[in-house]
């Protein structure tokens, strides 16, 4: 309840709403702005002002929604990671911007957003191929829901009831080589083995993203331990600022969340032939220098050559990491214990990724359940 003589009150989230008047409306009503606050005192101090310093507000709604989202996008780019930044910058200047930052605020109505993301859906790929796919309709829903949030908390439009949704996204199973493919590949790798072939084989035994084993340092490699501490990760991004001769800029930084920051025990089988390669501990495992490592795109352009060389049909560099996942699980490893090794944020990403079972796993559950069969008494066998 507001407290009498103030346009005051609780809202259901916890947070405390001041509204004061703020013009006339087309016909003739009073016009209402609000402010938002942790708490009473604070909602109080931002609404007194707000009415007492009119000249310091935006005109409601006048703002154009392509200014908003530049603002919104410059704030986030102290924040969030550089690919982050970079996904958030093309989804704007590619479809956003395009199709809505012409518009003031207060023609960017639900109506309005609902018309722009069906229209996305049906024919929004760049190249004119048909409809974005779920996962990208999901990260454009993000991006204006929370550009909009900003827009309300700097008063510039009024809070928005964002009901808008999308598909859930479809999760395939992840594709892995089969256990002949892993072989041949393994056969071919080790009869000429080097270090950047050694690191397609870590990457087959420990699951690491092709980020992680580009970065990696020998001082990362404990062979005493027998752990392998993954701190870093490389990726080649759209630079921010972009230029006829440079496009893409490669960074070194943090992982790809704080749980992809860890260590992963050195599988047996690969501890004599990293002993051998062993540099020195500024040196990169790929490279073998301390300032130069390897370039994630080269690498894949590397790998795409070993397994034509193996006579392994056209896959990309995750496989490695799916095949790890998925050998793991078959062999009777726990979805946890997985999860933590791949560096997975939840154990739910790693269910659904690699908890498929084939035919072949399933008729030898079903064969071990068959043989507890019930006796006469009713008891197990």
């Amino acid at each position: 309840m507001p407290r009498k003589g103030e346009n005051i009150r609780k809202r259901n989230d916890g947070r405390w709403e001041g509204r004061y008047p703020c013009g006339a409306a087309g016909n003739g009503r009073t016009k209402y702005a609000s402010v938002y606050a942790k708490s009473y005192a604070e909602v109080k101090e931002k609404l007194f002002a707000a009415k007492t310093q009119p000249e310091q507000q935006e005109p409601l709604g006048k703002k154009l929604y392509g200014d908003v989202l530049g603002e919104w996008l410059e704030i986030q780019s102290l924040t969030v990671k550089a690919s982050t930044y970079v996904k958030f910058r093309n989804l704007i200047d590619g479809h956003i911007s395009p199709g809505l930052g012409k518009l003031p605020l207060e023609q960017v109505t639900t109506a309005r957003l609902t018309r722009f993301m069906r229209e996305k859906a049906e024919r929004g790929r760049l190249d004119g191929r048909g409809g974005l796919s779920n996962s990208t309709l999901q990260a454009l829903l993000l991006v204006l829901k929370s550009s909009l949030e900003y827009a309300a908390r700097e008063r510039y439009m009024p809070p928005m009831a964002f009901t808008l949704k999308c598909p859930e996204v479809k999760r395939e199973p992840a594709k892995a080589l089969t256990v002949k493919e892993q072989a041949m590949l393994e056969r071919s790798l080790r009869s000429e083995l080097d270090p950047s072939k050694l690191g397609i084989l870590l990457c087959l035994y420990t699951g690491l993203r092709i980020g992680e084993v580009c970065a990696l340092h020998w001082r990362d490699v404990s062979l005493g331990d027998g752990l392998i501490h993954v701190r870093q990760t490389v990726q080649r991004l759209q630079d921010r600022a972009p230029s006829p001769e440079r496009k893409t800029a490669i960074l070194c930084g943090l992982p790809k969340s704080e749980c992809s920051i860890r260590s992963v025990p050195i599988p047996p089988c690969l501890t004599e032939q990293l002993r051998a390669f062993r540099g020195k501990p500024d040196d990169y495992v790929l490279t073998g220098l301390p300032d130069k490592l390897m370039d994630p795109r080269t690498y894949q352009y590397r790998f795409k050559r070993y397994i034509a060389e193996a006579g392994v049909s056209d896959v990309n560099f995750h496989v490695l990491r799916h095949t790890f996942g998925t050998r793991f699980i078959e062999l009777g490893g726990d979805p946890k214990t997985l999860s933590e090794l791949l560096g997975h944020a939840s154990v739910e990403i790693t269910l659904n990724k690699y908890v498929h079972p084939s035919l072949e796993i399933k008729r030898q559950q079903m064969a071990r359940f068959s043989a507890m069969r019930g006796t006469d008494s009713g008891h197990i066998a």
